[in-house]
């Protein structure tokens, strides 16, 4: 006999393609036996990339920054590892922002802006009309702003922290970028890193450091 519902939390059974959903099923009938709420998706791949097919896509990034070339050859790097092709391409720095804005790339590499204090720079990415969003993310999700504008209006330090990591989960989970790199100063008093090298131009000063761990 099926047992009741044992929260409102939920399973989801997912499959990328339409073969699997036979198994798929069994195997959300039997969690729903148990008292378990099941979510079905089904035949949720990517279209157009079909078993076997390599992911192979353009990344472009800005010439003048050295550091975006650097990131973007890691992400080359990692991509390797799961059998991803990303291929770094030196951009016309003249054009890059123009072309991000008239939806020329595939992909590209963007560095968050470093004027605005850590929230109001998640908002500025993320938030649909905000004002890097569209430099960098290029999403409109009605459910990330949501999650978005609660921390924004909530008065309660603590109440505001949850619904900033609440927001801050759904991004991670919806996978809307690949962070590859990082640059911070702080951690010029982290004996820890490994593999980080000094960055002497003026306009980094204050970011003294990018990690990487190609030979350079």
């Amino acid at each position: 006999n099926p047992q009741p519902p044992l929260a409102e939390t939920y399973i989801a059974v997912v499959t990328a393609g339409t073969s699997d959903i036979p198994v798929a099923e069994e195997a959300a009938i039997t969690a729903e036996v148990f008292g378990n709420t099941v979510e079905r998706l089904f035949d949720v791949g990517v279209a157009g990339i079909p078993d076997g097919t390599k992911f192979s896509v353009q990344v472009n990034y800005e010439a003048e920054w050295q550091q975006a070339g650097c990131h973007t050859l890691l992400l080359k790097d990692w991509g390797a590892d799961a059998g991803l092709d990303f291929q770094p391409n030196s951009y016309d720095p003249s054009a890059y922002w123009g072309d991000v804005q008239a939806g020329k790339f595939q992909m590209w590499h963007v560095g968050l802006p470093s004027s605005l204090l850590p929230y109001a720079r998640f908002r500025s990415l993320f938030e649909t009309g905000g004002q890097f969003n569209k430099y960098g993310a290029w999403i409109s999700d009605p459910a990330l702003d949501k999650l978005i504008d609660a921390a924004n209006t909530e008065q309660d330090p603590t109440k505001r922290t949850a619904d900033v990591k609440a927001a801050q989960d759904y991004l991670f989970q919806q996978q809307y970028l690949l962070v590859d790199g990082a640059q911070n100063a702080v951690w010029a008093y982290n004996t820890a890193v490994k593999g980080m090298y000094i960055n002497a131009d003026v306009m980094n000063a204050q970011r003294a450091f990018i990690f990487a761990d190609i030979q350079r």
